[in-house]
């Protein structure tokens, strides 16, 4: 199966080179269109297929859709003429089905919502339910690859944005203060990586493989009496879980706000 990349920026590129390194792959399975000489030309020195004409992907079984969802819209009539039977799985957050619908009236279309970590194979993954089933069934067979993929309704894609899409950046930003101390108190920056990256696999590994609740786990190691729950006291007296519940909403309503519905 041939894979058209109709937009790769960032996200583009990272399913690219996730796809790549789960060995499925190979780079003559992708033909690419981006809209620079300079994008062209860096795709093409690592040995990709590429084009700045929408007509070189014409042919592909499946494109995945990675434009902005505000040149999407732009270019919609441009989109409808291009693509006529082709299976559509667009990873743009703001365009609905019933406008994907709408732009591809003849083909399979269904939203896909990775993140960045699909280079690494690990992102978690939310399939549209409502999609159109051939195109739900090569989204989860293709997605698979890149990490876990989550079947859910469309109603329920801004929560999924903004505990799934966008919580890595809490957690990066969570995690500075971490790093910073680590490094005043004279550990390598190399060695706090080491910690932080081991650190973020044991609570995964836990919370995966224990059926104990997120506060059992938690309670586990912050006892009372401990040094631990000392800092629980202080996000408590800071209500940190009302200001992590205040700021997934605003996400939420943002990502609302962003849908282009035409």
């Amino acid at each position: 199966m041939k894979i058209g990349i109709l937009g790769a920026g960032h996200l583009g590129k990272s399913i690219i080179n996730g796809l790549l390194n789960s060995k499925r792959y190979k780079y003559s399975d992708f033909r690419i269109v981006v809209n620079s000489n300079e994008s062209q030309q860096a795709f093409k020195k690592e040995g990709f297929l590429v084009s700045q004409d929408w007509k070189f992907i014409q042919d592909c079984d499946l494109i995945i859709l990675a434009l902005l969802p505000q040149n999407i819209i732009d270019l919609k009539g441009k989109l409808q003429a291009t693509f006529k039977k082709q299976m559509i799985l667009s990873v743009a957050s703001g365009i609905t089905l019933k406008q994907l619908k709408t732009i591809f009236p003849t083909c399979s279309v269904t939203r896909v919502m990775p993140n960045t970590s699909v280079q690494y194979n690990q992102s978690m993954i939310m399939v549209t339910k409502e999609g159109t089933k051939d195109a739900n069934k090569e989204a989860l067979n293709l997605f698979k690859w890149l990490g876990k993929t989550i079947v859910l309704s469309e109603k329920q894609i801004h929560t999924f944005i903004a505990i799934c899409g966008s919580a890595s950046a809490y957690l990066y930003y969570w995690l500075q203060p971490l790093m910073k101390l680590a490094i005043v108190d004279d550990i390598s920056e190399a060695d706090s990586k080491v910690i932080i990256t081991n650190l973020l696999l044991g609570v995964a590994a836990n919370i995966s493989n224990s059926s104990a609740s997120l506060e059992m786990l938690q309670n586990q190691v912050a006892t009372t009496g401990g040094t631990t729950i000392e800092a629980i006291k202080v996000f408590d007296e800071y209500h940190l879980k009302d200001v992590i519940k205040q700021a997934i909403e605003a996400v939420a309503k943002k990502s609302v706000s962003q849908s282009l519905e035409s």
